[in-house]
């Protein structure tokens, strides 16, 4: 946060005991709309969240080195798929790389691009964009004395409206938000990326979630698969964005023969109340019914509970 001064008015509020994060950053959102200087404010938080995130998952990686419920829960749906020969499709609305590690480390999947996240058996979506994912902007040019510091700050100072062009096209980056170079071929040198300059591509953690933050490639790829799904595993998912359950409830109106309805529903989540949270905002959103899932008892444990107790559930669940 002393790295991103302009986001440091808004810290005492949204750390007041009692405030809903989420709803005081909806708020501010709002206030951007009359107060330019807002626009500042959430370009700084944006920065802070990508920086914060990144670091924090680099000291994790140093502790759990390798051993994460990602990894467990990979090998036994892989098990089921490679049994059944399925296919698996995962939409995370979290900015860490965990996932893509772990599928990495036991499905030998990697991601080279931003177009990447699709192969023969597997798919994922990151719905709300990513840490290692920036966001092309026009009508600005890098500093020449390659200060990462001062043009972080000056994306900010000009996150005004009509200021610069912050664009839907998605590149991979690194820590310092900085594209990584796309390799053209065996007989081409990777592209130059010096006059690229990049902004956090993440959403802003608001009440409801709506806005996407991914390209639109991949919003259509995933509403093409959605009629498909026989399964559906919920993980500490409170079912708040509007947008991707707008996409579930339109995707239970494409009837593709030979599959089953309803959706088989798994909830996992660390208490009783959080999987009635969930389920009472499916049916309040998309006016689900039994029409559209058949709920199973749901795991209440959260996801170590799943991996440490209940992985004989799991198995049965997908095996059902």
């Amino acid at each position: 946060m002393e790295k991103f001064k302009d986001c440091q008015a808004l810290v005492p509020i949204l750390r007041h005991s009692g405030t809903s994060v989420e709803k005081k950053l909806a708020e501010f959102q709002e206030q951007a709309k009359t107060f330019p200087q807002t626009n500042r404010e959430l370009a700084a938080i944006h920065f802070y969240l990508h920086f914060a995130l990144w670091d924090c998952q680099d000291r994790w990686r140093d502790k759990h080195r390798g051993i994460t419920n990602f990894s467990t829960l990979l090998r036994e749906i892989e098990r089921w798929r490679f049994e059944r020969k399925e296919k698996v499709c995962f939409v995370t609305f979290n900015y860490d790389t965990m996932l893509e590690e772990a599928m990495s480390q036991v499905l030998r999947l990697e991601v080279s691009d931003i177009g990447g996240y699709r192969w023969e058996n597997y798919s994922l979506f990151k719905l709300h964009g990513s840490i290692n994912w920036g966001r092309v902007v026009y009508v600005i040019d890098p500093d020449p004395n390659k200060n990462l510091d001062r043009l972080y700050q000056r994306l900010i100072d000009d996150a005004l409206p009509g200021a610069q062009v912050i664009t839907n096209t998605y590149r991979l980056c690194d820590h310092d938000i900085r594209p990584i170079p796309i390799k053209l071929g065996a007989r081409y040198a990777p592209e130059d990326t010096t006059s690229v300059v990049l902004y956090p591509a993440l959403s802003i953690p608001v009440e409801k979630k709506d806005a996407l933050s991914c390209p639109r490639e991949h919003v259509a790829a995933l509403a093409a698969m959605l009629p498909n799904v026989t399964k559906m595993i919920t993980i500490g998912w409170r079912a708040t964005e509007a947008e991707f359950l707008n996409m579930l409830l339109a995707s239970r109106s494409v009837l593709v023969s030979g599959l089953r309805q309803p959706v088989n529903l798994l909830v996992v989540t660390g208490s009783a109340e959080g999987a009635a949270e969930t389920v009472q905002n499916l049916v309040r959103v998309t006016g689900a019914s039994p029409a559209l899932f058949q709920e199973r008892f749901p795991v209440t444990t959260g996801f170590t509970g799943l991996i440490i107790n209940d992985l004989e559930r799991l198995g049965a669940f997908l095996r059902t």
